[in-house]
């Protein structure tokens, strides 16, 4: 079930689908930690609906932002949200593999943000649809992945943000 929240920063607006990964207080607390200056190139890993480039815009309009996510429904989630705050040209959001998130957003980018999973594939039972379980477990990326990626993104003197 889909439903739309008023994210409280600058008209800035979600929509959320109850049966994919909703985002949780982790997501804004990474958002209010992370430090986005004026004009730096931010890629998000993992970006579910779209959450983390939306609240870091709302903090800091002149950045590029960027992300990829992996499963089809939250990518296309994300690209409408993108949408609904019209910012098409600002956020460019991509279906794919956290892995290949250097090929396609370069290896100079200033800032990388990371909500990734935090349970091991095998720990305890899975809760939720399938969505919940790859957002939640390592069972497409581990978190040593993520950090890798994460390097091959960077520029020199970069900043990596992940909360974990």
């Amino acid at each position: 079930m889909e439903r739309c929240d008023d994210l409280q920063l600058k008209g800035l607006k979600i929509i959320q689908d109850t049966d994919l990964f909703c985002f949780g207080t982790d997501a804004v607390l990474l958002a209010d930690f992370a430090e986005i200056k004026k004009g730096e190139s931010v890629v998000d890993l993992g970006t579910a609906s779209g959450i983390l480039p939306l609240l870091l815009y709302g903090r800091q309009e002149k950045a590029a932002y960027r992300a990829v996510e992996i499963q089809s429904e939250l990518h296309a989630l994300a690209r409408k949200n993108v949408q609904l705050n019209g910012l098409d040209g600002v956020v460019d959001v991509r279906l794919g593999d956290i892995r290949n998130a250097p090929d396609m957003f370069g290896r100079a980018n200033d800032v990388v943000v990371c909500n990734p999973p935090y349970e091991k594939a095998d720990d305890g039972a899975s809760r939720g649809t399938e969505s919940h379980r790859i957002a939640r477990k390592e069972v497409l990326i581990d978190f040593a992945g993520v950090c890798a990626a994460a390097g091959r993104l960077l520029r020199q003197g970069g900043r990596f943000y992940v909360i974990h």
